[in-house]
């Protein structure tokens, strides 16, 4: 577990490098098997979400990581940007990328400055055409998206919230509910894995961001999982 933890160090080139590769496919296949609108282009996507990937060698948070619903239809994305100016509002978002097969996408070419963030729209397409675009989204202020990184052992899984229990002494431990629904996965090795089932007992490393608005009072802190590496499973 201390080298799985050690190599979290790396967790911005992980996020930002790799992230594009993992999964490949995944998500239009779940959307392939929902009925198309015959003859009708689809919908726009929902609940897009943008995180920042980490931060560069200065602390500052860079690259963003998008992520959002599957539209049933869909064959592709098509993802949208602009910036905001303080204290100007970012105007219409334009085409950064087409084609984009899964339901995630890492712009690895933005960074926040001291008075600009990136705003981010994404569209669904079929032969019909594409839809309307998606509601905006952009990476949050770095004191609220910091990455967080525990290492500890499932203690419940009951679906796509998990509790996971970190590793110390029993005084030391912290039980974490991690929300597992846009958790990109992989194995000890560093290897991408499809696997989303995880077992009592079992080992992780969880790489995420801590749910700020959740207030004093709630039973476990909130984790939204960003990768999740797993190790062994329960015997």
């Amino acid at each position: 577990m201390r080298r799985m933890l050690t190599r979290r160090k790396a967790v911005t080139s992980i996020v930002v490098a790799g992230v594009t590769a993992l999964l490949c496919g995944m998500a239009l296949g779940t959307a392939a098997q929902a009925v198309d609108t015959p003859g009708g282009k689809p919908a726009a996507p929902t609940d897009l979400k943008v995180h920042w990937a980490g931060t560069d060698a200065n602390g500052h948070p860079t690259g963003a990581v998008l992520t959002w619903n599957a539209v049933p239809g869909a064959t592709s994305y098509n993802i949208y940007r602009a910036f905001e100016i303080a204290p100007r509002p970012a105007g219409d978002t334009i085409l950064l990328e087409k084609g984009v097969k899964d339901t995630f996408f890492v712009d690895g070419s933005v960074s926040m400055g001291v008075d600009s963030i990136p705003v981010y729209q994404v569209t669904a397409v079929n032969a019909a055409g594409e839809s309307a675009k998606s509601n905006k989204a952009a990476p949050g202020l770095p004191g609220a998206d910091t990455l967080v990184v525990i290492q500890g052992n499932v203690v419940q899984s009951n679906g796509k919230p998990v509790l996971v229990k970190t590793t110390g002494p029993a005084n030391d431990s912290i039980t974490y509910e991690v929300d597992l629904s846009h958790a990109l996965f992989e194995a000890a090795n560093g290897t991408p894995t499809a696997s989303v089932k995880l077992t009592i007992g079992q080992a992780v490393v969880v790489v995420g961001h801590k749910d700020s608005s959740l207030g004093a009072g709630v039973p476990h802190p909130m984790l939204h999982a960003q990768v999740v590496e797993l190790a062994d499973k329960a015997k």
